[in-house]
């Protein structure tokens, strides 16, 4: 993966970090517990100290293992496909992004059933 997606990565764990009391303020998915902001933390920690010389899939397993609740699994999910289809396809964000919700998708049984 390049260097600068891997900078991108660990920033964005960074502000999720710092900003966790403020999405904790606002959690209302999936229920208002007040505790997303903690739990996204939690699951994004590995992105702060990102390998270049591990495979993706050790990543993606290591925001599997650390992901917390409903969010952090979903968020785990995604990052695991975006990080892959930018490691082994060298795609732009658009295909990563794609990747990466098809992913988070697969970890429901129904992602909207909760919403019915």
């Amino acid at each position: 993966m390049d260097s600068r997606w891997r900078y991108g990565l660990t920033k964005g764990a960074e502000r999720v970090s710092d900003r966790a009391p403020i999405l904790d303020a606002i959690n209302v998915f999936s229920v208002a517990d007040g505790d997303t902001g903690i739990n996204l933390s939690a699951t994004v920690a590995p992105l702060r100290r990102i390998d270049p010389d591990r495979a993706w899939q050790d990543l993606s397993r290591d925001l599997l293992m650390a992901a917390r609740g409903t969010s952090g699994n979903l968020t785990a999910r995604f990052l695991g496909g975006f990080v892959g289809a930018l490691a082994e396809q060298q795609t732009g964000l658009a295909v990563a992004a794609r990747q990466g919700r098809d992913q988070a998708y697969s970890a429901v049984t129904d992602p909207w059933l909760s919403y019915t």
